[in-house]
């Protein structure tokens, strides 16, 4: 595959010469545009040939030529990036029992630098752990647990006085788009279906 994206660079640097070349000398050789004519619109000619059969060229070069595959290499970025049971065990202690008793995720926009800073765990290995221990990205961990908080305290009286909108921004939301998108990724149906019922 890279040999192509060669072969075409070659021939886009040939042209340019040409064209450089001609443009140059055009004053003293008056007639080296007749000479240069066919050779530039070889070189053109194969350049589309080039791009038309191998389109793939425009995607750059790939530089990792080795054999081995992909599971292979997966494998090994994880055991390079991974936590040990220990820290898993203490980071999930330390996350359970900060969102039970601060509620942070009821702050609007709580990011993870934010809860990173707060627990006293880096950014990075919260990131890892989220999403080794929950399968979640970390504003999908946040969402789910605001859901959760929605779902046990709905049947508390200020609750009820609230609207949709009003529930999302109490818990944390932003909207209440992304609050009716999170609840139903969760719980599979919307808030009005889920209360109704």
């Amino acid at each position: 595959m890279w040999i192509w994206t060669y072969l075409l660079t070659w021939q886009l640097g040939l042209f340019y010469l040409m064209m450089l070349f001609v443009f140059t000398f055009h004053a003293e050789l008056p007639n080296l545009i007749d000479f240069v004519n066919i050779p530039v619109m070889l070189v053109l000619f194969t350049c589309a040939l080039t791009l038309l059969y191998k389109p793939f060229v425009l995607y750059g070069i790939d530089f990792d030529l080795t054999d081995k595959s992909d599971k292979q290499a997966k494998k090994e970025i994880e055991n390079k990036f991974s936590l040990t049971e220990e820290q898993m065990l203490d980071y999930e202690e330390r996350i359970t029992s900060f969102f039970e008793n601060e509620r942070p995720f009821l702050k609007q926009n709580y990011k993870i630098k934010q809860l990173s800073e707060d627990i006293d765990i880096p950014a990075h290995h919260l990131s890892l752990f989220i999403n080794e221990k929950y399968d979640l990205s970390y504003s999908n961990f946040v969402n789910r647990a605001r859901i959760d908080h929605i779902v046990a305290v709905f049947g508390n009286e200020k609750s009820k006085q609230l609207t949709l909108e009003g529930l999302a921004k109490e818990s944390g939301f932003n909207s209440r788009n992304t609050f009716i998108r999170a609840f139903k990724k969760y719980l599979g149906q919307t808030p009005s279906e889920y209360f109704q019922s």
